[in-house]
C-alpha cells in the first residue's frame, strides 16, 4: 500500500490498469473533469507510472476558476484519504505531493519541472491499479463539487490564487487588491460582495 517501484512498460499489461480506470472514471464523473490519458509506454523512457498503466490526468484548467476550484478539491481530498485512493504521487498547478514524504504534506510551489496546469496528475499503487473500485469509498465523505462554487473556502482559494499570480509578476497593484478581498473575507457582507463580482 502507498509505493510500488516502477518496472517499466507492459509490466501489468498493456493499457490503462482496470482498478485505475474505474478511478479515473469516477473521478471525471464526480469532478466533471476531462481526461488527457492514463496508459503511455513511452512516458518518461518507460520510467513512468503512466507507462505501466496506473496513472491518470485529470483534466482540468488550473487557470480557469471553476476548474481551480475542483483540481484543488481532488488534491485536497487525496492528500487527506490516500489510502483510500491507494496514492502514490500526485502533481497539480506546481505542487506535489508523494507517499513517501506524505509527512511533508503538499509541497511547492515551482519544485517540479512541469507546473501541471491543465491536469490533475495521479499515479498510484499496483493494489489499487488493479482492484479498485467505488466500495473503496464507503465511508468517506466528499464535499459536492456543485458546493465548491463560491462558499467562503472556494472564495479564499481565488484570493489565494491572486496573491500568487500577483507574487510571481511583482504586480504591486494585484498584490493591494489581493489584500482588501482577504480582508473582505472576514465578514458575511465582505463574502457575499465578492460572489457578486467573481460570477
Amino acid at each position: 500500500m502507498g509505493f510500488d517501484a516502477v518496472r517499466g512498460p507492459d509490466t501489468y499489461g498493456s493499457g490503462c490498469m482496470p482498478g485505475c480506470k474505474r478511478m479515473f472514471e469516477w473521478f471525471q464523473r464526480t469532478y466533471d473533469a476531462g481526461s488527457l490519458g492514463c496508459y503511455n509506454p513511452a512516458s518518461l523512457g518507460g520510467k513512468s507510472l503512466h507507462a505501466e498503466g496506473r496513472a491518470m490526468d485529470i483534466a482540468l484548467d488550473a487557470r480557469d476558476p471553476h476548474d481551480r476550484e475542483r483540481g484543488d478539491a481532488i488534491f485536497a481530498i487525496v492528500m487527506a484519504h490516500p489510502q483510500v485512493f491507494g496514492a502514490q504521487e500526485m502533481l497539480w498547478r506546481g505542487y506535489l505531493w508523494s507517499w513517501q514524504r506524505r509527512g511533508e504534506g503538499k509541497r511547492g510551489p515551482g519544485i517540479q519541472q512541469a507546473d501541471h496546469m491543465n491536469h490533475v496528475h495521479l499515479g498510484i499503487d499496483v493494489d489499487a491499479a488493479k482492484n479498485w473500485t467505488e466500495d473503496w469509498l464507503e465511508g468517506l465523505e466528499l464535499d459536492d463539487p456543485e458546493d465548491l462554487d463560491m462558499d467562503g473556502n472556494s472564495l479564499e482559494i481565488h484570493v489565494v490564487h491572486a496573491l500568487e499570480e500577483a507574487l510571481r509578476n511583482s504586480d504591486k497593484v494585484k498584490l493591494l487588491l489581493a489584500r482588501v478581498f482577504l480582508d473582505a473575507l472576514k465578514s458575511e457582507q465582505g463574502q457575499a460582495a465578492l460572489r457578486e463580482a467573481l460570477k
